[in-house]
């Protein structure tokens, strides 16, 4: 990378960060604003770790607001980019944010089967939980869509 390219993703990173407290304070509009941005230009430089990671964050602050269709969206995209990546926590995240809107629009059965598929992912690959996305290296994950 150029140290051009560095600062450009070092000021991404920063936006990531704003978004999350803005996520955090409530205000999801400028949240989701930034978000798009930032998953727009790490898809961009074709880092679908992160890309991944960032559809789920949109599809988190999407929940909050109530669309759930659109988080679901973003969901389902963002499990099955990982699946093909082998990206197991941003997959089983996804999962697991598809069982919360599926439970929010009432739809038990669904929102049941994927609570069941994440965590028994979790117990296969002996996961404890998930940290923080960011505490990853932000240049690693560079796969094909």
């Amino acid at each position: 990378n150029a140290p051009a390219d560095n600062i450009v993703e070092i000021r991404k990173l920063l936006q990531y960060q704003r978004a999350n407290l803005l996520f955090r304070d409530g205000n999801y509009t400028d949240a989701l604003k930034l978000l798009q941005e930032v998953k727009e230009f790490y898809f961009s430089i074709n880092n679908i770790q992160q890309y991944c990671s960032l559809l789920l964050d949109l599809a988190e602050v999407l929940e909050e607001l109530g669309n759930f269709d659109i988080s679901l969206k973003n969901s389902f995209d963002a499990a099955a980019l990982a699946e093909k990546n082998d990206y197991l926590q941003e997959q089983m995240r996804g999962e697991l944010l598809i069982a919360r809107n599926y439970y929010r629009i009432k739809q038990t059965a669904q929102a049941a089967k994927f609570a069941a598929k994440a965590l028994a992912a979790a117990e296969k690959n002996n996961f404890k939980g998930h940290g923080s996305q960011l505490a990853r290296s932000h240049t690693e994950g560079r796969k094909e869509i």
